[in-house]
């Protein structure tokens, strides 16, 4: 299994991930979105945990996975912001391990 970004990368901006990062942050994540819990049958998006608009990087210690729809709804804001829009929003949130 493969994972893509859902969005074109951005190699002009700091850091690189590998697949070797992206198959521990699904291990760590039970391969389930880092926001609203849904399984992701090992596809998803590799999401920005601060987003490049908002001087994040491409590190792995900035990247999670989510569903395609959290990853797309998520813009520019940062994971804790988009945790908070979900809430105002009546969506259900990852519970935090």
């Amino acid at each position: 299994n493969v994972i893509k970004s859902c969005r074109p990368v951005h190699e002009k901006f700091k850091g690189t991930f590998t697949k070797q990062d992206i198959r521990k942050i699904r291990i760590n994540l039970r391969d389930r979105c880092a926001y609203c819990n849904e399984p992701l049958k090992g596809k998803g998006c590799a999401d920005h945990i601060i987003s490049i608009f908002n001087g994040g990087s491409n590190f792995a210690r900035n990247i999670t996975l989510a569903c395609r729809w959290c990853n797309l709804n998520k813009r520019t804001k940062s994971a804790s912001g988009f945790l908070q829009w979900r809430k105002i929003c009546g969506l259900k949130n990852r519970k935090l391990l």
